[in-house]
């Protein structure tokens, strides 16, 4: 995990729940329902596994990864379950430019994210655990549900600036989101 720290006018907005919660599903309806409005950047991860339709997502093989995390090229990377993910170090410019950058994270770069921006704000995407392994199953890319689902337990270890229960509609999901963001691009900044 790497890159420095700027006194940016924008905002870091980390989206974090266990795998399953629908985090992806949640950010991009909320990306079209802020579609043409230019303060709001929703980024691609970058990860080491074909991406499907389920999240908005590049492909990198393993040796990219590495080397681009040797270079220091990623603003953010982490590894879950096998994979290697990254932000690329464009999420910073556009910190820097104002923009409120919203992306998918794993809960472990929340404090890496707070060296690399001055304004990073939290939002636990949950759901409750009988929905969360139906959605596993049904995904079926997941071998070891049982151990995802003794992650998802796992208490946040900060206090997320917004919780969202991802168990009724996504529209109100995303509405909740939509909101959320909209607040932190109007708000004096930290």
């Amino acid at each position: 995990m790497s890159g420095r720290r700027s006194s940016e006018a924008g905002a870091l907005v980390l989206v974090v729940g266990p795998s399953g919660a629908g985090k992806d599903s949640v950010i991009g309806a909320a990306r079209t329902m802020l579609a043409g409005e230019p303060a709001f950047d929703f980024p691609l991860r970058l990860i080491t596994r074909a991406s499907d339709a389920t999240e908005d997502s590049r492909t990198l093989t393993r040796a990219e990864f590495e080397l681009g995390r040797a270079k220091c090229a990623f603003a953010l990377h982490w590894e879950a379950h096998g994979q290697g993910y990254a932000l690329d170090r464009d999420i910073l410019a556009a910190i820097e430019r104002g923009a409120v950058v919203v992306a998918n994270v794993s809960r472990q770069v929340i404090a890496p994210a707070r060296r690399i921006a001055s304004n990073v704000f939290v939002v636990h995407v949950t759901v409750d655990a009988d929905t969360l392994a139906e959605r596993l199953r049904a995904r079926g890319r997941d071998s070891d549900i049982e151990s995802r689902l003794i992650r998802a337990g796992l208490a946040l270890q900060v206090a997320p600036d917004l919780e969202i229960v991802n168990d009724g509609p996504l529209q109100q999901s995303a509405e909740t989101l939509v909101a959320f963001l909209r607040a932190v691009a109007g708000a004096p900044r930290r």
